[in-house]
């Protein structure tokens, strides 16, 4: 069989997002609906398949993990700001600048929320540093989740290869993946913002 017979359609794709087992969530159904901030779009696909991406590893994610994906992924596809979620947003950040670093869950956990902890190792990165891009955050718990969500062994930056971790520990190390394709894309779009832009990121919801 050739390699192109094994890569996976657009009609394909829509397939697995229908037959999810939690296909009749409001969460799966955000991601069918078309012209919806979390719909996945054939321009979407394209992107992916165009980096070599498999999207069926993300679309078999949790529901909640496949709709906040499929906003990440249509915030670059469309280099649009706004639609980021600012916490899936600071722990990329947080993670770029540790430089060769790696963070433990609490120090992403605490840079994400910009909360001062006396434990967790958030090597040498200030919350100012993060702070100055965002004019608001999430609460702690809603950064908790939203750690879990993108990082943890369910995480769609995880399943994508954005960020590694090691299952099973219980403040695990993550580390960013500098090379992935998507991990770039995100930081040249970052880093082209302007701050009006940046301060109209999204962080609507606790999922």
């Amino acid at each position: 069989m050739s390699k192109k017979a094994n890569i996976l359609s657009y009609a394909d794709a829509i397939a697995i997002i229908k037959a999810h087992p939690k296909a009749d969530t409001s969460d799966i159904r955000a991601v069918l609906k078309a012209g919806g901030k979390y719909a996945y779009t054939e321009a979407m696909h394209a992107e992916l398949l165009g980096h070599g991406i498999d999207p069926a590893v993300a679309l078999t994610l949790p529901q909640k993990q496949v709709k906040r994906f499929c906003q990440f992924v249509g915030a670059l596809v469309h280099r649009s700001i706004k639609d980021f979620d600012y916490t899936h947003a600071r722990v990329l950040l947080a993670m770029r600048e540790a430089g060769d670093h790696n963070l433990a869950r609490d120090a992403v956990v605490a840079l994400a929320a910009s909360i001062i902890s006396s434990t967790a190792n958030t090597r040498g990165i200030t919350r100012s540093q993060i702070n100055a891009l965002f004019s608001s955050r999430h609460n702690v718990s809603t950064v908790e989740t939203k750690v879990s969500n993108s990082t943890g062994k369910n995480g769609f930056y995880q399943a994508l290869g954005l960020t590694y971790g090691k299952p099973g520990q219980q403040n695990r190390e993550f580390t960013l993946n500098r090379s992935h394709p998507l991990v770039g894309l995100f930081f040249q779009v970052m880093d082209g913002a302007t701050e009006g832009q940046l301060r109209e990121m999204v962080g609507e919801d606790a999922e």
